[in-house]
Parts: structure tokens; sequence; C-alpha cells
């Protein structure tokens, strides 16, 4: 057997240490559930039921609500506001299918921001299986918040239609991507029929993103008006996949000298 020389071994150990420090962690989940739906949800979030809507974010403690003003409150009070999962169902109608549903998450969105009206941008759209169960897996740029990333995941179930979205700032996507995918992954639709379900948990339309959450909740310094900051974002973006690349490579070119 063919032995893998030092330079490629010290190159190959020195990418997996750079992927990862770059890679953002998984840490711990914790199960979240209501009468029609189950995931894995990040251990520091927290679910609200917002007018027939599950609200989701980073937990901001009940001191902080009370006096935000202090440096770990702010910190906290920030957290929450660079990703949110919005969780809604409603009673399967006529004009319900897979097939409306991609046709739907496939086209450009029109937002109203404080410059205007503005056209999110299609990322990727397709048909996902999860859990044996088949969705619309949607993702837009800007489509819900200027400068926000949106991953839909629908589906229908029996008489219940379920959406999921996923909702994080460009800048902080990576952070939480991880946190998403397992989240993503772990969807389960629990209920069938509606009268399984909580009254209160449905709503009269599929909500992506409740009525009453005030835009200034997802307010962030991370990007100022010139949008400084994106740079560092995009690099790291695209050095994670260049080191992911190579390091595959150099596997390869091993097991093909083996």
């Amino acid at each position: 057997m063919a032995q893998r020389s030092p330079t490629i071994t010290m190159l190959f150990n020195r990418l997996l240490l750079f992927f990862f420090l770059l890679a953002p962690t998984i840490g711990h989940a914790k199960k979240f559930h209501n009468s029609y739906l189950q995931f894995e949800l990040p251990d520091q979030w927290n679910c609200s039921l917002r007018k027939k809507a599950y609200l989701c974010r980073h937990r901001v403690s009940k001191s902080c609500r009370a006096t935000p003003s202090s440096e770990e409150c702010k910190k906290q009070i920030k957290k929450s506001r660079e990703a949110v999962i919005v969780i809604s169902a409603k009673e399967k109608s006529k004009v319900d299918s897979i097939a409306a549903y991609r046709s739907h998450f496939g086209e450009a969105r029109k937002l109203d921001a404080a410059g205007g009206t503005t056209q999110s941008k299609v990322v990727h759209n397709k048909i996902v299986g999860i859990q044996k169960q088949k969705w619309v897996d949607g993702m837009h740029l800007g489509s819900e918040l200027p400068h926000y990333y949106t991953r839909y995941l629908a589906t229908i179930k029996g008489e219940v239609a379920v959406l999921v979205s996923f909702t994080a700032h460009k800048l902080f996507y990576t952070n939480y991507s991880n946190q998403f995918f397992q989240g993503i992954k772990s969807l389960q639709v629990i209920a069938t029929q509606l009268s399984k379900m909580d009254k209160q948990e449905i709503a009269p339309a599929m909500l992506s993103r409740p009525i009453d959450i005030p835009d200034e909740l997802f307010e962030t310094q991370a990007v100022d008006e010139q949008g400084q900051g994106e740079g560092l974002s995009t690099l790291l973006f695209l050095l994670s996949i260049g080191l992911a690349a190579a390091g595959a490579f150099i596997w390869f070119r091993s097991k093909k000298a083996t």
C-alpha cells in the first residue's frame, strides 16, 4: 500500500483544521411540537404563538426584556434578531397542492421596504422528501425582509396544510445553516385531521410571517447603509467551499495512489 507523502498529510490536516474552524457549530437541539408538527429546535430558542402562527427565535431572558440596556442584554436582543422560524397551518382547500406551492415559490416576491418596492431573488425551488413526506423546498433572498434569506418548507398531509419558514440575515446565515438543516430534516407532520389540532393553531391562511410582528424586531447593526461586511461573509463562504473541494481532491488522489 502506497504511503501518503508528509507534505500531503500536513496539507490535508491543515485543511481539515481550517474547515472545522470556519464551519458553523451545530449545537444542541430540543424537540418542539404543537398539535400538528414536531421538529428539532435549537436549544437556546423559544417559540410563542402569535395570532395562530408560531414565532421561534433565540431566547431573550425576562430580565433583559424588562431592562434591556446592559451589554449582555444587547447581545441577546441582537441574537434574537439575526434569525427566526415561523410555523403555521391551515385547512387544505381546493387550491392547495404540492404543484401549486412549487409554482408559488418559484416566482420572485414583491417586498415593500423603506426604500420602495423590491423583488426577491429565487435561490432554489424543489421537491424534497423529509420523514417519508413530500415537501416543497423554496429559498429566496429578500422575500420577507431586506437582506434576509428565507427558506420555505410547505406540505399537505390529509386535511392539514403546513408551512415552516427559516429566515436569517445574509451575514449570519452560515451561522444558522446547520441548525436549520437539523430542524428541516426532522420536520414531521403529526396531525392529518383538523379535529386533532388545537383550534388556536389553525390559521385562515398559511403565514410565513405573523402579521403582528413589527419590522423593528428584525433591525440589526450588522450592515450599515453601504452594506459593509458583505465582502467578509462572501469570502468566508467561498473559502469554506474551496477548502472542502481541496480536501476532496487530496482524498481522491490518496485513494488512487493506494
